[in-house]
């Protein structure tokens, strides 16, 4: 069948001539998603579902914001102190939140001692909840996005991860540290105003944890 007849037999062919630009424009990221193995110590030929996690994001939440925000994120174009100084915008490349390491976005968002001790009181309030098995073990590869969650609660577990990344930027900007007290506030935030997806979860009102 040529484009022409599927354009004419399809109710919205708007939808189908953008797909097909898309595709046609469309580059795999191939240095991005090189590096994120580099950084996360994972073998070049690892097999990571980019598709997966390129779709996460719609998945788990109607929030543009976060959709943009996490878009950003795996694509490493969240200008980070390392990578202004190296472009010479800023005179300093130490990490906003510890002050001591090079700003990378793989240590700001998981290696630096302030992110992973907000990691480490995210995952043991999640498990608090009954929404995490206690012997749960958060790797790098699912708090960043890279490999979603695949647990009874993965949907919301996802969601919590993405804005926790979020959370972990906003807080950057601000001279701040991610605080999970903080991330509790936010997460009621984004539920009341951009209610995530919770739909596919076992009949359980989840939001009522929180």
């Amino acid at each position: 069948m040529s484009n022409k007849t599927r354009i004419l037999q399809v109710k919205k062919a708007t939808t189908l001539i953008y797909k097909k630009l898309i595709s046609n424009k469309s580059l795999t990221p191939e240095s991005s998603q090189k590096k994120w193995l580099e950084d996360c110590g994972l073998p070049i030929n690892d097999s990571i579902n980019w598709n997966a996690a390129y779709l996460l994001a719609k998945k788990c939440t109607k929030s543009t914001k976060l959709i943009e925000f996490q878009f950003t994120f795996l694509h490493r174009r969240v200008p980070t102190d390392n990578c202004l100084f190296r472009i010479g915008l800023q005179g300093d490349e130490k990490c906003s939140l510890c002050h001591t390491s090079s700003e990378s976005i793989i240590h700001l968002f998981w290696s630096c001692r302030q992110t992973s001790h907000f990691w480490n009181k995210l995952t043991e309030w999640l498990k608090n909840l009954d929404l995490l098995p206690r012997d749960y073990a958060l790797t790098n590869i699912t708090a960043l996005g890279l490999r979603p969650d695949i647990s009874q609660f993965a949907l919301l577990i996802n969601y919590c991860f993405l804005l926790a990344r979020y959370h972990i930027w906003l807080a950057k900007t601000k001279d701040d540290y991610p605080n999970l007290t903080h991330f509790i506030c936010r997460l009621k935030s984004h539920h009341h105003h951009k209610k995530p997806k919770f739909e596919q979860i076992d009949k359980t009102n989840v939001m009522e944890y929180i």
